[in-house]
This record gives structure tokens, sequence and C-alpha cells, in this order.
């Protein structure tokens, strides 16, 4: 009987399919409108934006600065209604040059909100990874907020990190 169960599964496309994204699901970026943030970081580089998306509307950079004073935070809208399953955080893309004393502020622990559910709150790897995956299973929301909850405690003043978020969805 199990032998019967594994060959159908293997034999039918749709069974097959099934039981590989239920093992090793298959995730897809979300396209992102523009993003708004709010009380913004106070960069010694003023040249850099403090939010902008890639050129295929797939990922979110974010520039942020030491903690302390009003949260730093960015709403960013999707351009479609899908479910959000994860989301990539890639924390070591360097926004400025590195501070002569000190250390970059790079996100520590992020909140991620929907306004709808209870905020997911995230603690990043201290030193960061290339990129970190966050299970987030949000039901088609309109709009996440993220707010930076800490950075790095030796930031300098000042200095900025410029972080990459790509928001997927998983079939």
């Amino acid at each position: 009987m199990v032998i019967l169960a594994i060959v159908v599964g293997l034999l039918v496309p749709g069974i097959r399919n099934k039981v590989r994204n239920a093992i090793d699901p298959t995730y897809h970026p979300v396209a992102l409108a523009e993003p708004i943030p709010s009380a913004v970081a106070k960069c010694s580089d003023a040249t850099l934006p403090h939010t902008h998306l890639s050129a295929d509307n797939t990922t979110l950079y974010w520039v942020t600065g030491p903690v302390g004073g009003p949260a730093q935070s960015v709403t960013v809208s999707f351009a479609s209604t899908t479910s959000i399953n994860r989301v990539r955080v890639s924390a070591n893309v360097e926004a400025t040059s590195a501070p002569t004393a000190g250390a970059v502020p790079h996100p520590l622990q992020l909140q991620f909100s929907t306004g709808a559910a209870a905020p997911v709150t995230e603690t990043l790897s201290d030193p960061p990874q290339n990129v970190q995956a966050v299970s987030l299973n949000i039901a088609k929301p309109t709009n996440v907020r993220i707010t930076l909850v800490a950075t790095d405690p030796g930031a300098v003043a000042g200095s900025c990190a410029e972080t990459a978020f790509i928001f997927d969805h998983k079939n």
C-alpha cells in the first residue's frame, strides 16, 4: 500500500507538486508600491534617499540611523493583494563609508505590523548575516509598517546603514 502511494505521488503531477511544496516551498517576491518613511534618520550623507525601491519594485531599501528619539519606521504598500509568508532582510548594505569610530547602525530588532493583527518583533543576528529570512504569514495585507526597535549599540550619531527587504509569498 505504501509503495502504491509513492508510485502514484511520483506519477501524478498535481500530487507531486503538493508534496514538493509542502516539503520545500517555492517563494516569489511580491511587487511593492511607493514606501512612506516617518521619523527618518539624520545621516551625515544628506544625499541618500531614506527609502527607495529596486527597478523591478520587489526590493525596499531603507536607510536607518542609530536608535534614539522618535521611532524610525517605513510603511510599504503592496501592488496587489497576496499573502506574505516571509520577508528576507539584508542588513549589510553600507549606506555610508564605515565610521572612523564605533559601529554602523544595522538593525538588530525590527517590528512588522499591519494594524489588523498583533505586531511581529524579530531579532536579527549581530553581526548581520548576508540575508536573514523572517517568517510573517500575513493574509493579504494592503501594507506593512516596519519599525526600527534596536540597532547596534555602538553606532555613531550621524552614521547610517541601508537595509534591503524582499517580501515573499509561497505557492
